[in-house]
């Protein structure tokens, strides 16, 4: 286990939103979700790394994840992972959200999104205006197609991605510590 990942989880729970990486069962349901011919991924929440490096192995030779996370120190551990596809970028995924075609990328066919919003969602209004502003900007950045991956604890985004998404569906993984929804929308 990542001693940083889970010093971090401890330390803000609210902005890590776990104590523990994703375990493999979240990372393979993603990878489920992508096609081969997918090559320009957004990854918001990247923390440690964990589905970033499963995203890489996937990823074809001239592919990008652009991996977008918040917490210094979990940059710091992803700024670790030696792959020329890989960017990774010390931000707010609300602030990236705004200008993902400033990125560079000819297309965006995927964005996956593990920032800690549904069960805060619940609470507060600015996390719901929060999570709103990330897939509608994700969204209209998304050629056809595209997909918007959300893992979550609890189902609050469902209505949010089918208001931009023309296709959502989900699925609950208890193989995770907590167990997670998730929640795919097409383009």
């Amino acid at each position: 286990m990542n001693t940083v990942f889970f010093k971090e989880g401890l330390k803000d729970y609210g902005g890590v939103g776990a104590w523990v990486p994703s375990s493999r069962y979240i990372v393979q349901r993603i990878l489920k979700v992508l096609e081969p011919t997918d090559r320009f991924i957004i990854e918001y929440g990247a923390g440690d790394g964990v589905i970033t490096k499963a995203l890489l192995r996937h990823l074809p030779a001239d592919g990008k994840v652009i991996a977008v996370e918040i917490n210094k120190d979990l940059v710091g551990e992803m700024e670790r992972i030696n792959d020329p596809r890989l960017r990774v970028l010390h931000d707010d995924a609300r602030y990236v959200s705004r200008d993902l075609f400033g990125l560079g990328l000819p297309r965006i066919d995927a964005v996956i999104c593990g920032v800690p919003l549904s069960t805060r969602a619940l609470l507060d209004r600015d996390i719901r205006a929060m999570q709103e502003e990330i897939i509608a900007n994700s969204s209209a950045a998304m050629a056809p197609g595209g997909r918007f991956i959300f893992y979550q604890h609890t189902p609050v985004a469902l209505p949010v991605l089918k208001r931009f998404f023309s296709d959502v569906k989900w699925q609950f993984e208890p193989r995770n510590f907590l167990p997670y929804l998730v929640m795919v929308a097409r383009k």
